[in-house]
């Protein structure tokens, strides 16, 4: 019954993530918060950064953003 409502939990935030009309974007800090990790962008922010979701998953922000 527990993992069925994490499951439920997990949809409804993932639906809302997805259709949010703000940019929305998840990121996992690296080398002590020196860099991140694109993990998500949202339907939003792919349309107002024209960057699909593909083209970030698992890339460094500093290296899509070529910053030293």
């Amino acid at each position: 019954m527990k993992n069925h409502s994490l499951i439920e939990s997990e949809q409804v935030f993932r639906e809302l993530f997805d259709n949010m009309s703000s940019w929305d974007a998840v990121y996992e800090a690296i080398n002590n918060e020196d860099d991140f990790i694109s993990k998500d962008i949202n339907k939003s922010g792919e349309n107002l950064s024209n960057i699909e979701h593909k083209n970030i998953l698992d890339k460094k922000v500093k290296v899509r953003y070529n910053h030293d």
